[in-house]
């Protein structure tokens, strides 16, 4: 991805902002609104052949299998569909930009955390929905694109 992309971008936040919503409700991620948006970005970057077939495929996959391989070491604590969200951020970024996402969500979802823990109006063991994080995350590389910290790393 080169430059900013308002079209990735939008569709993007069509898909996003019910997922967001609906995780912070009730917790989960419904197919419904996960699964057309892998579709879309699927067949999306598949028409655009800036990479060859297998590697979108792969792409999708990488960024399914690792959320997967926390919900099978977590025992569920992070869900499915996580996973599937983050098959569909890796699809819409790339492998790179994604890592870049995945770290800025894992970080924002910490420092949240920690400030309601410490102001008491969270526990320990309270169970924060990912989307929101991961979302934010996956927004902020749209913006970073045109950074020489970015470019510097090859990403």
């Amino acid at each position: 991805m080169r430059g900013f992309d308002w079209i990735d971008f939008s569709l993007l936040l069509v898909f996003l902002v019910p997922i967001v919503i609906w995780d912070i409700k009730e917790k989960r991620i419904p197919d419904i609104f996960v699964l057309p948006g892998i579709g879309v970005f699927f067949v999306k970057r598949v028409i655009e052949r800036e990479v060859p077939f297998y590697m979108v495929l792969l792409t999708g996959c990488a960024g399914f299998v690792f959320i997967f391989v926390f919900f099978v070491i977590s025992k569920g604590k992070i869900g499915l569909g996580d996973a599937k969200l983050s098959s569909l951020i890796c699809l819409v970024l790339g492998f790179k930009l994604w890592i870049v996402a995945l770290f800025i969500a894992s970080f924002s979802g910490t420092i949240f955390a920690l400030i309601f823990i410490a102001f008491r109006k969270m526990k320990w063991k309270t169970r924060l929905p990912f989307a929101p994080f991961f979302s934010f995350g996956s927004l902020i590389p749209f913006f970073l694109q045109d950074l020489s910290f970015i470019q510097f790393f090859h990403i």
